[in-house]
């Protein structure tokens, strides 16, 4: 395949903490050192406008735009950090009131990667989160949590064994990467291969 005819659509889903923004960035930086052209959605696209909202059709109206915007330009790659699993936990709805989201991302060679931490590994980052993150992340989680911790370690266990769950029902292609060793590289180099990104994957042929 040219790089001319490459074009990939990559989902990296997952709770905070899991590395999945990181996973993003160094997929942005690799795109740029092999030449490919991309767009790289953050959360504050993709789930940030419609954070406080629970009205199913706003969600589903939000996301419809939003593909129809990115993928109206002819890029090699499109990367979107979170996407309609939260829409869906938020409007508290199922994958198939998503149904047409998914058949869109289809339409554009979409991949899925769930970005999953073993539950005893997902406590001790979520406390040294508490240590080393923005003052103003850990303000929002504690008074959503009313100041205790082992409700704010509860409460994104729940979120990934839910997130685990719509992984399951979602239809499209699909795969785990466990980030118990934090290895941002190896999993990032996963996605790579999974999604046929290496240079000597874009060979002309004749």
């Amino acid at each position: 395949m040219s790089i001319e005819n490459f074009h990939r659509t990559i989902i990296v889903e997952g709770v905070t903490t899991s590395g999945k923004s990181t996973i993003a960035d160094n997929l942005r930086r690799y795109a740029k050192e092999h030449g490919l052209s991309g767009t790289f959605l953050p959360e504050e696209e993709t789930v940030i406008p419609c954070i406080d909202s629970t009205n199913l059709k706003h969600n589903q109206e939000f996301l419809r735009k939003l593909l129809k915007t990115v993928f109206a330009e002819n890029k090699n790659l499109y990367v979107f950090d979170r996407l309609h699993f939260t829409h869906t936990i938020k409007t508290n709805s199922t994958i198939k009131d998503f149904a047409d989201i998914e058949s869109s991302l289809k339409r554009h060679n979409a991949i899925l990667f769930f970005i999953d931490i073993p539950e005893e590994a997902l406590k001790r980052r979520l406390l040294d989160a508490l240590k080393y993150r923005n003052v103003q992340w850990v303000q929002y989680v504690m008074e959503r949590s009313d100041g205790d911790q082992e409700k704010f370690i509860d409460f994104y266990i729940q979120r990934q064994r839910l997130l685990k769950k719509l992984f399951d029902e979602s239809t499209l292609t699909k795969y785990l990467i466990n980030s118990g060793d934090q290895n941002y590289i190896r999993m990032t180099r996963t996605i790579i291969d999974i999604v046929k990104m290496r240079p000597d994957h874009f060979l002309e042929t004749k």
